[in-house]
């Protein structure tokens, strides 16, 4: 065998080798790479921000007073970093106490009714000037409602015990708003205005909706 097949065979060799061990590299890197997006430390994990709003309220109109307490929590996921989406759920626990008025029309004392509201849906943010964000939300509502009579008193059934009468509805929720937030990327706090768009025109309720919560990672 001449001194060129010697040659080439040792060439081919480590051509060879060479290319193998490029291949080895490039799976290593995609590995780490898929490993990397979900780890904590970059990727996946790394890319979620936690965050809810919290309601505490309390009031009196007519005779009636009204203390309620709620809790959303939420999660979102930056597509961006200033595009992020992501599930919200909430809780809300509302006690009524007042004067009561039956179906007979017959004043029924003054008692008090639990009301327990559910909630969830989807939102998307868009922040810009590191402190300011757009939200668009889409929210499916489950509420308990007392009756009231004319007069202002809570409705009571006379043929079941005087038991104030309640009523739950289903009610789909479109947001938009803008909010302030002062974490910037660490614990902070959030002000957030929105506006419903499928409150009409007949419904009690405001479409105006101020909300004060908490972030992290935002």
């Amino acid at each position: 065998m001449s001194n060129y097949k010697y040659l080439f065979l040792i060439g081919f060799f480590f051509l060879t080798v060479g290319s193998l061990e490029a291949q080895n590299r490039r799976n290593s890197k995609k590995d780490k790479e898929v490993d990397k997006y979900f780890n904590e430390t970059g990727g996946f994990v790394n890319q979620l921000w936690y965050g809810g709003n919290l309601n505490l309220g309390f009031s009196g109109t007519q005779g009636v007073s009204q203390f309620s307490f709620g809790l959303t929590p939420m999660v979102g996921y930056k597509i961006l970093p200033f595009l992020s989406v992501g599930p919200r759920i909430g809780f809300n626990y509302t006690n009524l106490k007042g004067e009561t008025q039956n179906t007979n029309g017959q004043l029924s004392g003054r008692k008090s009714v639990n009301l327990n509201d559910y909630s969830v849906g989807i939102f998307s943010r868009v922040k810009f000037l590191r402190v300011m964000f757009v939200h668009l939300e889409l929210t499916s509502l489950s509420q308990e409602q007392a009756f009231v009579t004319g007069n202002g008193f809570l409705a009571t059934d006379a043929k079941n015990n005087n038991k104030i009468i309640t009523e739950r509805s289903s009610q789909l929720g479109s947001y938009a708003g803008l909010g302030y937030n002062n974490g910037m990327g660490g614990i902070g706090y959030e002000i957030l205005a929105l506006y419903n768009f499928n409150i009409t025109k007949d419904d009690p309720r405001s479409p105006f909706e101020l909300r004060i919560g908490f972030t992290y990672k935002f």
